[in-house]
């Protein structure tokens, strides 16, 4: 059975560097790139630190020169079929598809990492999660709509609620706000939580 750390192309930062350790298993890294926009020069694709080259998941039309110029780099391109239309929105991967093809590549178990528009798709689909860890910090950094992936100012749950059915393109309304606020603001099962160097570390299945 493979590990895998699932991230998005921008969540590329130094960060990932500190995550590379002298542990006997690395996750494989994969990254979301629909279009292949990661250049040659990343750190990932370059660093003699790396152990693993990234697995990188695209549309199965991307650019070929691109395909070939990041093999030669070192990673492995796994190309998808785009969703059909509407299905999702078309400049991302559907996220049931990006599961098979990892399955069909032998993977059982992954981790997610991410903004929160990937954070927020996973949990939204349906059976996509299993469990769910969450790193409560003494920063403050954002406000609630970091749980749902949307811009602009939100200060309530029922303004998240409210901002989530946008999004959708739904109507507002008090019925429809209250079976959805219910059904998107999940309440986790098996709940532990835990100190790691400061934070507290909650996690607990869906």
């Amino acid at each position: 059975m493979k590990d895998v750390a699932l991230t998005p192309l921008l969540s590329l930062l130094p960060a990932a560097r500190r995550r590379q350790c002298e542990c006997p298993h690395q996750p494989q890294p994969v990254i979301l790139d629909p279009q292949l926009d990661i250049p040659p020069t990343a750190y990932l694709l370059t660093s003699p630190h790396v152990r693993k080259r990234p697995w990188l998941l695209c549309h199965d039309d991307a650019d070929p020169d691109r395909v070939t110029a990041l093999e030669a780099c070192g990673a492995r391109i796994l190309q998808c079929p785009r969703p059909p239309n509407g299905a999702v929105p078309s400049t991302r991967l559907d996220l049931a598809v990006v599961l098979t093809r990892l399955c069909e590549e032998g993977i059982r178990s992954i981790m997610v990492e991410g903004g929160a528009r990937i954070l927020a798709s996973f949990i939204r689909a349906p059976h996509l999660v299993d469990r769910l860890v969450v790193t409560i910090a003494p920063v403050y950094v954002g406000g609630l709509n970091v749980l749902t992936g949307v811009t602009g100012p939100v200060h309530t749950l029922a303004e998240a609620a409210a901002a989530e059915l946008a999004v959708e393109g739904a109507q507002q309304g008090a019925a429809g706000l209250a079976t959805r606020s219910g059904s998107f603001f999940h309440r986790l099962r098996d709940v532990r939580h835990d100190l790691l160097d400061g934070d507290i570390v909650v996690s607990g299945r869906l």
